[in-house]
């Protein structure tokens, strides 16, 4: 799949600059791979910011891993919660239905049923149903985000 999505970016086979794994399951029958049909119990969509943090949490919920424990003074988890390596909380409340990524700090935050990508600073925050990308900085108020990459609030 991964070369057929790569021949996929190199032809440039997209639609408003939009790549289709369609498109990539095309290139594969060209290429004459052979496929079969699996039963599934589960379908897990990611499309939409409301189907990707009810995916996130099916996921947190049915397949949590196991991780290392928070045992930081003044930060409460409520579980299921998923938390990278390399990261501080200071007086914070997480989750339930939190993963947040690698290298992230979280200050005086509360945070549930949420996604945080690797990188990323939050500060003086209570988000809820949120999705953050990577390297992006926030700082205060009460509110409901979905930030790509590399992006800041104040």
């Amino acid at each position: 799949m991964i070369k057929a999505i790569t021949e996929q970016i190199s032809r440039n086979v997209s639609l408003n600059n939009e790549y289709f794994l369609a498109d990539a399951i095309n290139i594969m029958l060209e290429q004459n791979n052979r496929f079969r049909v699996e039963q599934i119990d589960t379908w897990l969509d990611a499309g939409i910011p409301e189907a990707l943090l009810a995916t996130n949490k099916y996921l947190l919920q049915k397949h949590l891993p196991e991780f290392d424990t928070v045992t930081q003074t003044g930060v409460t988890i409520i579980p299921p919660v998923i938390i990278g390596k390399n990261h501080s909380l200071k007086r914070c409340i997480v989750g339930p239905n939190v993963s947040i990524g690698n290298n992230c700090s979280l200050e005086n935050v509360s945070i549930k049923n949420s996604i945080v990508d690797s990188s990323t600073n939050i500060k003086n925050k209570i988000l809820e149903e949120s999705i953050i990308g990577k390297n992006v900085k926030i700082d205060g108020n009460v509110s409901r985000l979905n930030l790509g990459d590399n992006a800041g609030v104040d």
